[in-house]
Order: C-alpha cells, then structure tokens, then sequence
C-alpha cells in the first residue's frame, strides 16, 4: 500500500503531466506561442514503456519498491483516469509515454551522497520514434551521506 506522501506525489506528477495540453491550450497569450505537436492534441491511444532505472537506487531517500513501481504506479494511474485507451504495444498506439524514475548523483557542487531523484516522462511518436515532449521533475534533493 502507498503511503499518503508518495500517493501525493504520484498524484501531483500526473496531474501535471497530463493537464500541460489543456493548460498550453486555454492560456491567452500577446506572444506567440510555440505548437504543441497534433499527436499529443490527437492522441486517443497510448503505450506505455518502461525505461527502467538502477537496481534500487531509491532506498537512500525512502523510496520502497523494486525499480517497477514508478511504471507500475504511472500505469494504474493512467488506466483509473481513462483519458486515454491503454494499449499493449507501441504500433495500435497514437503516442508512446516513456516513464523514468532514478535517484542520480546530484550535481557536481552538492554534498557527496546527494541524491537528486527524478521523474521523467518522454512522449514520442510511435510512428517516426521522433520526441515530441519531455518533462522532467526533480523531488527535492536528500542527502543519503551516514545512511545505513
């Protein structure tokens, strides 16, 4: 069972990730603002694919699970929504969601033992296998250093 942060958390990223069409769309803007590519605007199915991660890097920062669960939980959360028909490959899919969820190094200036855990969502045309979208979240960065 998830705990209520990490629910929250799933559930604010998929807010977010999936209101940025509608959120670009029914903003005014007096500048021109760059398109959005029609396969996201249009797009009635989706696959989604696991770009999998380390082995479980997520433990030093409290992230319980095997290196599934963020696709898993993306998945279940995608499928409960129902804005989208889940389909079980890329080719009877309109966009491929390729989720990412790691816990890299942090930059280079942070402290040693710094995790800096990140979801990634790619959209891409599954036609062309052209990227059309990438969002990146950062959760905040927790040192792991004296863990044990």
């Amino acid at each position: 069972m998830l705990k209520s942060t990490e629910r929250n958390l799933f559930s604010l990223m998929l807010a977010m990730v999936l209101s940025i069409v509608a959120i670009a769309q029914d903003q005014p803007s007096k500048q021109v603002a760059a398109p959005i590519p029609v396969q996201i605007t249009a797009a009635r199915k989706v696959f989604i694919a696991n770009a999998g991660g380390e082995s479980n890097p997520y433990a030093a920062f409290g992230y319980s699970g095997s290196p599934d669960r963020a696709y898993n939980e993306f998945y279940a959360a995608m499928k409960s929504w129902g804005r989208y028909e889940l389909v079980p490959a890329p080719a009877a899919a309109d966009l491929v969601l390729e989720i990412q969820f790691t816990a890299s190094q942090a930059s280079a200036d942070a402290k040693p033992g710094t995790d800096d855990p990140q979801f990634r969502l790619t959209i891409r045309d599954p036609r062309t296998n052209t990227l059309l979208w990438t969002i990146t979240e950062t959760f905040g960065i927790r040192s792991s250093a004296g863990k044990s």
